[in-house]
């Protein structure tokens, strides 16, 4: 006889628990695709900068090894920039480089004014390079 009364106030305790289910969260509308997709992805540069290094020229100078690829199958002219700020003062080097199809290039750009070993203890330091 319990279990009667116990199954027959079984739906109405349960509702309360029910009723409350999670319903979907989020915006009810997609978001606004942004005016410069940035997935669509922009035509690689040909050359680029693919790796670079800091060494010690012959004059105890600082020189920047830079290691240009070229990602076409068709060989390419450049023009490879290095900024370099050393203690708030800014030097810029450039020096035109030619690489093969599919090949690398090495191009050395020695900054004369800056000897190595004061480049090594520097309290700032800030670099760039890039090929055009």
């Amino acid at each position: 006889m319990k279990r009667r009364v116990l199954l027959g106030t079984l739906p109405f305790a349960l509702s309360g628990c029910l009723s409350s289910l999670p319903g979907p969260t989020g915006p009810r509308n997609p978001p606004t695709e942004p005016a410069n997709d940035p997935r669509e992805q922009a035509q690689q540069k040909p050359l680029v900068v693919s790796d670079f290094e800091f060494s010690r020229a012959d004059s105890d100078a600082l020189a920047v090894v830079l290691t240009v690829t070229n990602r076409t199958d068709v060989e390419r002219v450049g023009t490879a920039t290095v900024t370099l700020s050393l203690d708030g003062e800014t030097f810029e080097r450039t020096a035109e480089v030619t690489v093969g199809g599919d090949s690398d290039a090495e191009t050395e750009l020695v900054f004369e004014e800056i000897q190595f070993e004061a480049f090594q203890n520097a309290d700032s330091f800030e670099f760039d390079a890039s090929v055009e």
